[in-house]
């Protein structure tokens, strides 16, 4: 072996065992970092990619309309095989998109709109056989979502929030029968609830929630039966001794 070839050999062994080593003290570090379990962050939330392929002029036949007679296109509609896929609207004639409505055999999938006209969407709607399934919120007009909103059939049902922009959920919303049940909050930025407010209301349909039936009124509490007007109390029974004559 030439002086060359040995020192690439004890090049690549030491490459190999720094290689392995390190993968030895990563995963000591990671389970002890699980172990611990405050040196963990929540993950970064991750949603569901909304398709706008409908949009893309290069897979569907484009139209235009000038709708304010400024010779600028206003309306955009997007086919495919004769069938509508997109349809594109300047809501406030300023040459920028606006509204953007996504269809699939007929009927609207999704549904997004730019709220303060800066050419960027604010608000997603998301709709599955024709009825609302969820929202997606940039509130604070950064462009990142720091809201999703989840509904079953036509109520809301859910909603999270990221409310630091971090890109991680630290607060939650439960709905039962549209009505706000409860409220979640991440205070050691774990992702998970720290803490649960319960909404006093009944009908939530927790059991946990409800007011135990009759709990703020007694039964007869108010009105103790015959309290008022004891038995024969004016009249006491046989007050005339018998045979006084």
């Amino acid at each position: 072996m030439s002086k060359f070839e040995g020192f690439r050999f004890i090049v690549s062994r030491a490459t190999i065992v720094l290689v392995v080593g390190g993968l030895l003290v990563g995963c000591n570090g990671n389970t002890k970092a699980g172990k611990a379990g405050k040196t963990l962050k929540a993950p970064v939330a991750v949603k569901p990619k909304l398709d706008r392929s409908a949009c893309d002029p290069s897979r569907a036949q484009m139209q235009t309309m000038d709708l304010n007679r400024d010779k600028k296109p206003d309306l955009w509609k997007f086919m495919a095989g004769g069938t509508l896929v997109c349809e594109v609207k300047d809501l406030n004639f300023d040459g920028r998109k606006d509204l953007y409505l996504h269809y699939q055999g007929g009927k609207l999938i999704l549904e997004e709109m730019d709220l303060d006209f800066d050419g960027r969407v604010d608000i997603s709607r998301v709709y599955k056989n024709g009825k609302l399934e969820r929202e997606e919120l940039d509130t604070n007009y950064d462009g990142k979502t720091d809201i999703w909103k989840y509904y079953q059939n036509k109520l809301l049902a859910s909603v999270e929030r990221d409310s630091t922009g971090n890109g991680r959920i630290d607060y939650w919303e439960h709905y039962r029968g549209g009505k706000l049940a409860r409220v979640g909050r991440d205070k050691n930025g774990d992702g998970q609830p720290d803490e649960w407010d319960n909404s006093p209301g009944e009908g939530s349909g927790d059991p946990a929630l409800t007011k135990p039936a009759d709990a703020t009124k007694p039964a007869d509490a108010t009105k103790p039966a015959d309290a008022t007007k004891p038995a024969d109390a004016t009249k006491p029974a046989d007050a005339k001794p018998a045979d006084a004559t």
